[in-house]
């Protein structure tokens, strides 16, 4: 008995540090993406001390937007530092290595103590990216769990307080998932409904819906004052017999095999492997279950039902959609497959210790991995360390003359460069250097492209009749800097 609970804390330990370490080494060496949305939403952010919006982000469906409490987040953060490993740290560091596993090991009742540590493992070093990584549907994992946890652990024959204020967070949870990552918080949010009225829970759905209805007063305030768009265009995608949107992406048997790539993803097993060891779970369960094997206490009856009505509300919604699916809709739905594979592995000893052995093999292979984290340049990927070095380079060399920069991208806008360069000019106490685009000097920013394409920008940038080149950077993600100088007037 002393023994295994030596172990037990020894794996917790380990469990919470390894992971740690990979997070705190991405964020502090800034080995972490920082594109287009991130950005995008951190400016946002900015203009949100400005002005409180009462709507986020623009959504994939023209004239439908996201809700604004990411952007509030944000711009909390910037309050205190416009560094974006900061706000990675405050909105997705903490919240997972805190709240998530404080959440996980609630299940320890039903999935004893060292099931939900494998869990949590097997999570945390399969999806690392949410926990540094600035995108709004990050936070759904975490929020899918707190819904399903006080949905599975609420005593609905009683009206303690208690029951009444977890019924009224699932739905608060619930409002605040939907917000910032539509369809899967729209499947979440149905299943959720189904699973209530499953249980001819009328009264808990009304507590529940009210939680939920209060987070979109935001929302209907923003309708109210400029003539309910958001609803009719919503209206109008609903029922239009086309796509609103024009891109095209997977087909309807594709859509099938994104939502079991979750599950390939969570256990690090390729496709197909992962999918036979899924189907032969189910068919352990169901065998040992009709032959009166195993028995599923209440609590863990309540997890199957929950994750199934999820499942079957997400794979009809993307089903049925006219409009695209995109790999990233599938965000959170490795929570549904997590728990159900805690269940298993609760009624077969053999599959807890077979995933036992699969996550201490992926832990090993974690730390390696982290390990050659300080061999590697730090600017050989297109980071935000390297974005950095970029905006630092410039600022470097210029001096107090000001200067206009050209970014070559797909994008229209090219808010990471945007944001970085404002961010350096302010560390350097030069509010007032502005970027001029009638400067005597031009700086561009060029990703690897073809010669054509690259010669083809400098000139139509910074033509060749006006400009000479001054100086270039060759950074190690291929990235080429170009510093450009108007020719002298005599």
């Amino acid at each position: 008995m002393i023994k295994n609970k030596l172990f037990i804390r020894l794996l917790l330990a380990a469990a919470f540090i390894i992971p740690l370490s990979i997070s705190l080494t991405s964020l502090i060496l800034g080995r972490i993406p920082f594109w287009y949305d991130p950005a995008r939403d951190m400016i946002l952010a900015l203009g949100n001390h400005q002005k409180l919006s009462l709507i986020g982000q623009a959504s994939g469906i023209p004239g439908i937007f996201y809700g604004p409490y990411w952007i509030w987040a944000i711009s909390i953060v910037l309050l205190i530092s416009k560094d974006p490993r900061m706000v990675s740290f405050v909105l997705l560091t903490i919240p997972y290595f805190v709240l998530f596993p404080f959440m996980l090991y609630k299940f320890r009742k039903t999935l004893g103590d060292l099931i939900p540590v494998i869990l949590w493992l097997f999570f945390i070093l399969s999806f690392n990216a949410y926990s540094v990584q600035i995108w709004n549907p990050n936070p759904a994992p975490l929020l899918c769990l707190a819904i399903i946890y006080l949905l599975v652990t609420n005593e609905y024959l009683s009206n303690s307080r208690r029951n009444i204020i977890k019924l009224f967070a699932a739905g608060i949870f619930g409002g605040l998932l939907l917000n910032i990552h539509i369809s899967f918080g729209l499947s979440v949010i149905i299943g959720s409904i189904l699973y209530l009225l499953i249980f001819k829970r009328l009264k808990p759905l009304i507590i529940f819906s009210s939680g939920f209805i209060v987070l979109f007063i935001p929302f209907f305030l923003f309708e109210f004052r400029h003539g309910f768009n958001q609803i009719n265009t919503l209206f109008k995608t609903i029922t239009s017999a086309s796509s609103v949107v024009r891109e095209s992406s997977v087909d309807k048997l594709q859509i099938v095999e994104l939502f079991t790539k979750r599950f390939s993803m969570l256990v690090n097993l390729p496709v197909f492997f992962s999918n036979i060891l899924g189907g032969l779970i189910v068919f352990a369960l169901a065998i040992s279950r009709f032959k009166k094997k195993i028995e599923f206490s209440l609590v863990e009856r309540n997890i199957l039902v929950v994750i199934s009505t999820i499942s079957i509300a997400l794979i009809s919604i993307y089903l049925s959609t006219k409009n695209p699916v995109w790999e990233y809709h599938f965000i959170g739905v490795e929570i549904l497959f997590m728990l159900f594979l805690g269940i298993a592995a609760r009624k077969f000893v053999v599959l807890k210790y077979f995933m036992l052995f699969g996550v201490i093999l992926l832990t090993m292979l974690s730390i390696v991995k982290l390990s050659r984290e300080f061999y590697l340049d730090p600017y050989k990927i297109s980071s935000l360390a390297t974005k950095e070095h970029i905006a630092k380079t410039i600022y470097d060399d210029i001096g107090n003359d000001k200067f206009s920069v050209y970014i070559f991208s797909p994008a229209t806008y090219t808010p990471d460069f945007d944001y970085l360069l404002m961010w350096e000019g302010e560390k350097r106490i030069k509010k007032n250097m502005i970027i001029d685009r009638n400067s005597k000097f031009a700086y561009l920013i060029i990703p690897w492209t073809t010669d054509d394409l690259r010669a083809d920008f400098i000139d139509n940038r910074t033509p060749n009749a006006k400009y000479k080149t001054i100086k270039s950077w060759h950074i190690a993600d291929e990235t080429l800097i170009i510093k450009r100088g108007r020719y002298e007037i005599k």
